[in-house]
Order: structure tokens, then sequence, then C-alpha cells
């Protein structure tokens, strides 16, 4: 996954917007510091290795909400 830098962006807020750390975003691109990005550049965001085992959700599992769900002991009966 990508991400083209706008005018104004910080590493920071790109970092949180895919729940990455900066740390993470200036190793993955080779970057000297956090300071060292520029509009329309394009930064990398998940190498391969970060994909799932279905890339077509790896993009989206980060900024998914988390739904809980109680299990109720009438669910699933274990059966012997």
């Amino acid at each position: 996954m990508t991400h083209t830098v706008t005018e104004g962006e910080t590493l920071a807020q790109i970092a949180q917007n895919y729940d990455v750390t900066v740390e993470h975003l200036i190793a993955l691109n080779n970057l000297a510091s956090a300071e060292a990005i520029t509009a329309g550049q394009t930064l990398l965001i998940n190498d391969a290795s970060d994909l799932s085992a279905n890339p077509a959700t790896a993009s989206t599992q980060s900024t998914r909400p988390f739904r809980y769900y109680s299990v109720d002991p009438d669910d699933a009966k274990k059966e012997d």
C-alpha cells in the first residue's frame, strides 16, 4: 500500500491514519527523519511481509472498527 503526501501533512499524521508508527514509515521509506517528506512524495505504508493471507483485506484491517460479541452459553454446544 502507498500514500501520496499532500501539502501540510506530517509523517505523524500519516502514521496515525494507517495505524503504523512513524519509525516504521521512516525505516520502510529510508527517510533521514520524520521531517524528510515533501508534498507529492509517494510513501510505502506496508511492505510485502505485512500483508495478510488475504491481500484484498490487508489494506483495510487497521482502519476497520472492532466489533465485540458476548458469547451466550447456548451459542455453541460442545459435543463429547
